[in-house]
């Protein structure tokens, strides 16, 4: 299999596997350190069936963004798999969506549609 095919199947596998990348990252961080390490990359292809070279997995690792420390962050996650999304962007694309906007929701007070209304917001559901 050639590089590109691995990394092809590769992001293909986590679309399909998981819910959401939000999801698949939350799986993949198993030690809750908010970021992936070059030994969790590699437990995943191997999760998958993937027996990847020496080559190919540091392939997988430069094209995933992975920074000096050799950690790859939440958002260097996000930007790899969304890239290979098909589904155009926009309002279909609800997983591009969730994945952009989940980080910053806790920071939003939860009001009830009246209060909302009261305050002449719109909320939409």
């Amino acid at each position: 299999m050639s590089n590109e095919d691995l990394e092809k199947q590769f992001r293909s596998n986590i679309h399909e596997s998981y819910s959401s990348l939000r999801t698949a990252f939350k799986a993949a961080d198993r030690e809750n350190l908010g970021y992936l390490r070059k030994m969790d990359l590699r437990r995943i292809l191997f999760d998958f069936n993937f027996l990847v070279d020496d080559d190919q997995f540091e392939f997988i690792i430069k094209r995933c963004g992975m920074d000096k420390k050799s950690r790859m962050s939440y958002e260097k996650f996000i930007k790899f798999f969304e890239s290979a999304q098909s589904t155009p962007q926009g309002i279909d694309n609800f997983d591009a969506i969730e994945n952009r906007i989940a980080p910053h929701i806790s920071s939003y007070p939860d009001i009830s549609p009246a209060e909302a209304e009261a305050r002449n917001e719109v909320l939409y559901f």
